[in-house]
């Protein structure tokens, strides 16, 4: 159990459906990262480390071209993509440091 979280950066991205938007994640040290989407009850966890889980697979990927960036891309974004992502460095076994992304997405609704 984490007992200290602490949030070190907090961002707005904007999106139209159809692009591929890049949620920024700079990671401060050699962690485990996890991606995760936050949800109202429940956290939907998109990847960890470089791993995409199967349901996100299709249109996810993690970017580690520059060192200490832990991007989170998503191809042909959709308005159901829309929430707040974080990306989580697990410091230790107690603590983790935070960064929130808030993706806005506009244009059509596509199914």
């Amino acid at each position: 159990m984490r007992t200290g979280v602490q949030v070190v950066a907090e961002r707005t991205v904007t999106a139209t459906t159809g692009e591929t938007v890049n949620l920024p994640c700079r990671r401060r040290l050699e962690t485990r990262v996890v991606w995760y989407l936050s949800e109202l009850k429940r956290h939907s966890v998109i990847s960890v480390n470089d791993s995409i889980r199967d349901r996100f697979r299709d249109r996810f990927t993690i970017d580690t071209f520059v060192f200490g960036e832990h991007n989170l891309s998503i191809r042909n974004v959709k308005r159901k993509d829309e929430g707040k992502y974080v990306c989580q460095e697990v410091v230790g076994i107690q603590s983790a440091m935070e960064h929130w992304v808030l993706l806005n997405v506009s244009g059509k609704i596509v199914k």
